[in-house]
């Protein structure tokens, strides 16, 4: 994956199969990265990748639902 911070981001989201590039691929880009200042104060709160990503996952899935005709 192409690191920095335009650049990750964008894999996070096209992963994801989302169109846009929101704050949750922000959050899910500095824990991919495992290193620099976001990280570390990421994971010193103890909020590591796997479970955000879940977590993200299943609120935006209650977002959809709520939209769904």
């Amino acid at each position: 994956m192409p690191r920095g911070p335009t650049s990750a981001p964008t894999w996070v989201f096209l992963r994801l199969g989302h169109n846009y590039i929101g704050t949750e691929h922000l959050l899910l880009a500095l824990l991919e990265q495992g290193e620099g200042g976001g990280y570390e104060v990421l994971s010193e709160l103890g909020i590591t990748k796997e479970p955000a990503e879940a977590k993200i996952n299943e609120a935006l899935a209650e977002i959809l639902a709520t939209r769904a005709p």
